[in-house]
């Protein structure tokens, strides 16, 4: 159901599709900033995200996510979630039950309500509008009232040619709907007229000019759809309330606004109507009674369809919730299953490194030992002292190196982006500022010689997992802040020169490829990188536990550094030490990760 097009000369045709396509050339490049500063807010990107924006993504998943986004306090992820919102309002028209099965509503109004008029305003009464016009009644008087209320939105804007555009289209339509020109005048478009005009009356009256005053340009298209109103409505006293505005403007207001007035009042007092208070026929006034009584009756049938729809809504709802709860119920307990079955391999994985551990012990004891009884027997007793002297430069060769020289380097010298803290007079603690990517490293250029350094991280979890980050990165390589530049020669520079193992995915990255395998690891846990430069190999334990990625084929100088991204986030650096003997084994799951 629809009403028919106005036909209109080409040369407006094509001055409308000009300013309809710059409109739309701007929306897009608005648009694409929006995402490009949007579709980055976390350090990696989370693969179930990217498969939200896939048409067949699944809307039962989607769209508990994005409400997490749209009620959490970071600002930066709202516009984003209301326009994937939309988008699946747009894309599931026959699916009316959303806002209701999803609680909407109340969920929108974190916008709605404020009335500001700011993007998520905007897209937030977008989603609503179109929910509303979606699940309304058929009665075309009132569709035609929602055909009309965007044209009128358009018309009170503060843009001279988009307001007068907005006026010419509308006055099209009055001319060739009869449904539109009874919708104007009982949907209280008039009401905002009046409104309109008094308010331009007011601000005449007053000797000082004010930045609020109506501009001439808006009274003069009302007064010219006014004219049109005149022109094609049969029953022209619902204009009437106009009049005493009339007979202001026409005394004090500009030129055109003038002639338009006594125009308007001139064809009102040819009608006989002449004041508000004109009483109309009672053949009118029978008409209106009649029309309010019909449409009593379809409020009234409206109201118990749209009960009995909320009602099966409803009981819609209650079985889904049903359905919700038992699959909970099931996910919960094989997820209690696994957890319990990872306990246990981690126990035994656990077991088995610490036997190994003790072993390998064991065995540089017995070698040590080995070597102290050679010098013994093979050094005489007058050289005694000399013998003491190999024996402790055995010793001393196999001993752990505590580092208490290294501290963390500053990626940004204005200081708004991180506060460093002293540990053991060191700057050894990292305070992320605000909400960014920020990458620091330590300052100890490492070629050779085996080294390992322990990081707990602070307040950087996302629900469950770390969104730090632990790596190495080529020691000639100045890490930028923020650290994932938007410049793309710059962001290829990153992917190229550091690599790091991600808390969130327990993904070891670096340049195009990932590998999983790695555990999660959250707030708390001690993480551990061990490198062994000798070799070229790089290992990560979490809370002791040797973890099966690790890196080979690393044959330049590197340096460890850190990530976080949350504002108030933190790591700190609990040892910086050099091993005599590597404490990283063979594993029979390891994977490798090419340097």
């Amino acid at each position: 159901m629809g009403w028919p097009l106005r036909k209109t000369k080409k040369n407006r045709r094509k001055k409308l599709i000009n300013l309809d396509s710059q409109q739309e050339i701007q929306q897009k490049k608005q648009t694409k900033c929006c995402f490009k500063n949007m579709s980055e807010t976390t350090f990696r990107p989370d693969q179930t995200s990217i498969q939200c924006q896939s048409p067949a993504a699944d809307v039962a998943t989607v769209i508990p996510h994005l409400i997490v986004d749209i009620e959490s306090d970071n600002i930066n992820v709202h516009i984003l979630a209301l326009k994937q919102l939309l988008n699946i309002i747009l894309d599931n028209r026959e699916n009316k039950d959303l806002a209701l099965k999803y609680n909407l509503y109340p969920i929108l109004n974190k916008f709605t309500g404020n009335t500001v008029k700011n993007e998520e305003f905007v897209l937030s009464t977008t989603i609503l509008h179109i929910i509303g016009i979606r699940n309304s009644t058929d009665d075309q008087s009132i569709l035609a009232g929602i055909a009309t209320e965007s044209m009128i939105l358009n018309i009170f804007t503060s843009d001279e040619k988009q307001s007068n555009a907005a006026s010419n289209a509308l006055e099209g339509l009055i001319e060739e709907n009869e449904i539109i020109r009874n919708a104007l005048l009982t949907n209280g478009f008039l009401l905002k007229v009046q409104q309109t005009f008094t308010n331009k009356s007011s601000s005449s009256s007053s000797s000082s000019q004010t930045s609020n005053a109506t501009p001439n340009y808006l009274i003069s298209g009302l007064l010219d759809i006014i004219l049109k109103l005149l022109a094609t409505v049969g029953d022209l006293q619902p204009i009437a309330i106009l009049i005493p505005l009339l007979n202001e403007m026409k005394s004090s207001g500009e030129k055109n606004i003038k002639k338009k007035s006594m125009n308007i009042l001139s064809i009102l007092i040819t009608n006989g109507i002449n004041s508000p208070s004109s009483e109309p026929s009672k053949e009118k006034e029978s008409k209106i009674q009649q029309l309010e009584e019909s449409n009593r009756l379809k409020d009234e049938q409206l109201r118990q369809n749209v009960q009995l729809i909320r009602t099966a809504e409803e009981r819609a709802h209650v079985n889904e919730q049903y359905k919700i709860q038992a699959e909970e119920q099931l996910r919960a307990q094989q997820e209690q299953t696994r957890a319990s079955e990872e306990r246990a391999r981690l126990s035994e994985q656990q077991k088995l490194q610490v036997q190994e551990q003790l072993r390998t012990k064991e065995a540089d004891n017995q070698r040590l030992q080995n070597e102290i009884n050679q010098l013994r027997q093979t050094q005489a007793p007058s050289s005694a002292t000399h013998s003491i002297q190999l024996i402790q430069a055995v010793v001393d060769r196999n001993a752990i190196i505590e580092d208490n020289k290294s501290e963390l380097e500053n990626p940004d010298p204005t200081g708004q982006g991180v506060r460093f803290e002293r540990i053991q007079d060191l700057n050894r603690k990292a305070v992320a500022l605000r909400c960014d990517r920020l990458s620091v490293s330590l300052n100890n250029v490492i070629k050779d010689g085996i080294h390992r350094i322990e990081v707990r991280f602070e307040k950087c979890n996302n629900v469950e997992y770390s969104y730090g980050a632990v790596g190495i990165v080529k020691a000639g390589y100045k890490i930028p802040y923020p650290s994932f530049p938007c410049n793309s020669e710059q962001r290829m520079t990153v992917i190229q020169s550091m690599l790091e193992y991600y808390g969130y995915f327990g993904q070891v990255l670096f340049k195009f490829s990932y590998e999983s395998g790695n555990v999660k690891f959250s707030d708390g846990q001690l993480i551990a990188m061990e490198l062994n430069a000798d070799v070229g190999t790089l290992h990560f334990f979490v809370d002791g536990i040797q973890q099966p990625v690790f890196v080979r084929g690393i044959k330049e100088a590197v340096k460890f550094y850190f990530h976080i991204y949350f504002q108030g986030s933190s790591f700190s650096i609990v040892s910086v030490k050099k091993l005599p003997i590597p404490i990283a084994k063979t594993l029979l799951n390891e994977k490798v990760i090419q340097w």
